[in-house]
């Protein structure tokens, strides 16, 4: 009885390129989750940044009177991270978009009905982010560009 596999050989380890580990798939579908959530993510921010200065300063800010960049303290790192969000989100949502068919969850990936919804859902996410800022409750993003 002779058996092919030597119990005394290491096995040819695996290209660590191509190597696939439960750490890499979930920052890639982490990833995935926030260029798909992106336009929420940005109006967010800014909600975020409001919120912040709210805290700061002790009301709500108000549109031509407390100016975003002059309040200081915390507001000096929330605020440029927001005008970031804010600003890239025309090319990023388009790169969403795309970043919408290269789904990494498998049964999503392999029918094409489910990526046709994915891509259907991804347009209406940034068609009610951008109409959050038309209608801007709160007159928040009329602060926030002041």
């Amino acid at each position: 009885m002779t058996h092919s596999i030597n119990p005394y050989q290491v096995p040819a380890a695996a290209d660590p390129s191509t190597t696939v580990t439960p750490a890499r798939d979930i920052l890639i579908l982490i990833a995935w989750f926030v260029s798909y959530f992106y336009p929420i993510i940005a109006v967010g921010s800014v909600y975020l940044s409001w919120f912040t200065a709210w805290l700061l300063i002790g009301h709500q800010p108000r549109p031509m009177v407390d100016d975003p960049q002059q309040i200081g303290g915390l507001m000096n790192a929330v605020y440029p991270i927001a005008f970031l969000l804010i600003s890239f989100w025309p090319p990023l949502a388009l790169c969403g978009l795309f970043i919408t068919w290269r789904c990494p969850i498998p049964s999503i990936r392999q029918r094409y009905v489910s990526l046709a919804a994915l891509f259907v859902s991804y347009i209406a996410i940034c068609a009610i982010a951008a109409g959050f800022i038309h209608l801007d409750p709160g007159r928040v993003f009329e602060w926030f560009a002041d």
